[in-house]
């Protein structure tokens, strides 16, 4: 019971208070740079969920095609070698891929640095790093062209429009 009044108590402090904490909390600058493919869907969504997550905003997400020239320590991996995997740089130009770019993604974040942690123990590295690569080899990529472009308006022929719609359209 002390501990569910207590989840209460904290609805009590100020708004202020807690953008203050935030503004201490939040990185000024981003500690790890993630290069990935925008073409891939599973990059996209993977990219999506772990900014969501960064709630410190210590990790910046760039797509590698648009980006990657950009960065002289990326200079020598070349342009199919950065698309294949997920490739991360630090403030001190280390580069990482693969499992060990979520490793760092986790450290950054702080909060799951334990997760990091373990994801380093030996053992689950080389399980982990096998079912990355089982993943990042087996990925698709969607290269969009003229296939890509809207298709022309399909007819509403669906229950809800024949019944709704078409009622709503007539006087009674």
């Amino acid at each position: 019971f002390g501990l569910g009044m207590l989840a209460f108590y904290t609805l009590l402090v100020p708004f202020k208070c807690w953008r203050s904490a935030g503004d201490v909390l939040t990185a000024k600058k981003p500690a790890l740079t993630v290069f990935y493919d925008r073409l891939c869907p599973l990059c996209n969504r993977t990219v999506l969920i772990l900014n969501h997550f960064d709630v410190l905003r210590c990790i910046d997400f760039k797509s590698a095609q648009d980006h990657a020239a950009q960065y002289p320590a990326l200079a020598v991996l070349g342009q199919e070698q950065l698309l294949t995997d997920l490739y991360a740089l630090d403030d001190k130009n280390r580069i990482y891929s693969g499992v060990d770019t979520y490793i760092q993604v986790f450290f950054k974040m702080r909060y799951l640095s334990l997760l990091g942690a373990i994801m380093k123990l030996p053992g689950i590295y080389q399980l982990a790093g096998n079912r990355y690569r089982l993943i990042a080899d087996s990925r698709q990529r969607v290269a969009c062209t003229s296939d890509c472009l809207v298709s022309e308006k399909l007819e509403d022929n669906t229950l809800y429009h024949r019944f709704f719609e078409r009622a709503v359209g007539e006087k009674p």
